[in-house]
């Protein structure tokens, strides 16, 4: 009975459990990772590794969110595994290096995540809170203007420009017709298009889509979510990229039959 317990052994013990629980809890970590990239949870139903988490392991929206933040990081940065072992990060630590590249992406001060890890590695909790207010940035200091090179025709110009002075529902109009006659172009195009080249013509995803009633086809999903093409016999084994070639599969299901046919060397 713990309260038969001496002040000394206690104490002694409690040390002894906290470092079996860090243990386990990197142990955790490397699991999920490695649950993460076969994909496995679709074996079991669920769709997603968040839902996995949740649902299947019972953890609460935030704690799902902060595991999988930390093995999404580490898979990028290997090194942040070692600094978990060593106290320089934690969980929350790690939350905040990605609220800190989203939160300044698409900025002048846009801060990557080798850099928000560096600002962030051997920081409290209180102290990251504080790198983050001192780099929170107003809107309108966000670029507002994004530059696109395209090349256009004398015609294509003068719609542009017209769109630009024209109401939304006019806009909207102009621009979708002008979109029904390139799509018309591309799909004749796609027609020609060399057939040993990876691109999926058009016409061909729209063959894809339709049969898969804009869902998953991998038996018993049913998602309308990130949907992917995928070959049925790979394209590095010859296989073309016709609709009868093709299938339509959620990201997860993607990923879990990629990982079944190539193992790791298929996960680049």
């Amino acid at each position: 009975m713990l309260k038969d317990l001496t002040n000394t052994t206690l104490l002694n013990d409690l040390k002894t459990i906290s470092q079996k629980e860090k243990k386990l809890y990197l142990e955790f970590l490397d699991y999920l990772r490695e649950v993460d990239i076969r994909a496995a949870y679709v074996e079991l139903g669920f769709n997603s590794l968040y839902s996995y988490v949740t649902e299947g392991l019972g953890y609460s929206k935030d704690q799902a969110y902060l595991r999988i933040n930390a093995i999404r990081i580490i898979n990028k940065v290997p090194e942040v595994k070692k600094s978990l072992e060593n106290n320089e990060f934690n969980l929350s630590t790690l939350a905040t290096a990605s609220q800190i590249t989203t939160m300044t992406k698409g900025t002048k001060k846009e801060i990557k995540l080798d850099r928000a890890l560096d600002l962030l590695k051997g920081k409290t909790k209180a102290t990251a809170k504080e790198i983050v207010t001192s780099l929170k940035v107003s809107k309108a200091s966000k670029r507002e203007v994004r530059k696109i090179v395209l090349s256009v025709t004398e015609e294509e110009y003068e719609i542009i420009q017209e769109v630009l002075i024209l109401k939304n529902k006019e806009a909207k109009e102009l621009l979708l017709a002008k979109c029904q006659e390139e799509k018309k172009k591309l799909d004749k195009a796609s027609v020609v298009k060399n057939s040993t080249s990876r691109h999926i013509p058009i016409r061909v995803k729209r063959e894809v889509m339709k049969r898969a009633n804009f869902k998953c086809e991998h038996s018993g999903c049913s998602s309308k979510t990130r949907l992917e093409y995928s070959h049925i016999k790979a394209y590095s084994k010859g296989g073309e990229n016709t609709s009868s070639n093709l299938k339509l599969l959620c990201h997860s299901h993607h990923k879990f039959e990629t990982f079944q046919e190539f193992g790791r060397r298929g996960q680049g």
